[in-house]
């Protein structure tokens, strides 16, 4: 499974969001097939590769691409064994504009994991098997097999693509639902609003552990007794901002559980509050660091 630690980059159709290199023979069998030779483009490397883009977006399903045996925009055929008639699917987050990648098979045999950046596997035991995918982190996907890792590709990035655009153009056709030969334009602000409810319950509900990415070393914002950092949840796609705290307060006089009663107060305030220009509180938790 040796490949260069340099990523390559997308030949043409700029349009691609991203596309599937193959890092095993059963991997490159698969792209190079019949079925999916409508998503076949050529790397800079010269290697063959799947793209994903709009071009296999569906808003109805609200899958960016879809990977199994049958009726999939990636068709594996061929391989009864551990390969779901829906394997996994790449979706995007309506609202942090990520990529999600899911996993939707039978036997639970999709893997993520990473070559040279840091890594957030699948939690099997989510109600939803779901992942971020991202440049920084998860850049490889198993498929099927007892280790999931029958069919295993390398995600390509097209640094071509502005990431913001795409959310754009994906969101706008997410808006209209075709039923028959009418459309009908959903309320956008009725949605955000539902969504974000959501969003919340989620959260306060949640018996997991949160798993965050801090997506840059320049802090949001900081005080006496901590520091602000935009993030990305790697399980459920959303946008963060993590209040890191310091065990002393500003002047490194306070005790530790005077610093946490400063903090839950501060958290019971921000809980209450619901207002645009507000950060919504979302949950807590204790991770102490050296």
């Amino acid at each position: 499974m040796a490949t260069s630690s340099a990523p390559p980059i997308l030949s043409r159709v700029p349009d691609h969001i991203f596309a599937l290199q193959g890092l095993n023979h059963l991997a490159r069998e698969i792209i190079l097939s019949r079925e999916n030779r409508r998503l076949l483009i050529t790397l800079k490397s010269g290697e063959p590769a799947l793209a994903v883009g709009m071009h296999t977006w569906d808003p109805q399903k609200k899958t960016l691409a879809t990977v199994g045996k049958k009726n999939c925009n990636i068709t594996i055929s061929g391989w009864r064994s551990n390969i779901s008639r829906l394997h996994c699917t790449f979706s995007f987050h309506p609202e942090s504009g990520e990529i999600l990648f899911q996993d939707v098979s039978a036997a639970n045999s999709t893997s993520v994991t990473s070559q040279d950046i840091r890594e957030f596997p699948i939690d099997p035991h989510r109600e939803r098997r779901q992942v971020v995918l991202h440049p920084e982190f998860n850049n490889i996907i198993g498929i099927g097999g007892e280790h999931s890792d029958l069919f295993v590709f390398i995600l390509v990035w097209n640094d071509k693509v502005d990431p913001k655009e795409v959310k754009d153009q994906l969101s706008r056709s997410s808006d209209v639902a075709k039923v028959g030969h009418s459309t009908i334009l959903e309320p956008a602000e009725i949605e955000e609003v539902r969504f974000r409810f959501r969003v919340r319950q989620n959260y306060l509900r949640s018996k997991f552990p949160l798993r965050v990415f801090q997506t840059s070393k320049i802090p949001l914002g900081k005080g006496g007794y901590g520091v602000v950092f935009p993030a990305i949840d790697v399980d459920l796609g959303h946008r963060l901002a993590v209040k890191r705290i310091r065990e002393r307060g500003p002047n490194n006089d306070n005790t530790l559980e005077h610093v946490m009663e400063n903090f839950h107060r501060e958290v019971h305030v921000a809980a209450s509050l619901n207002h645009v220009s507000v950060s919504r509180y979302s949950r807590q938790q204790v991770n102490r660091e050296s």
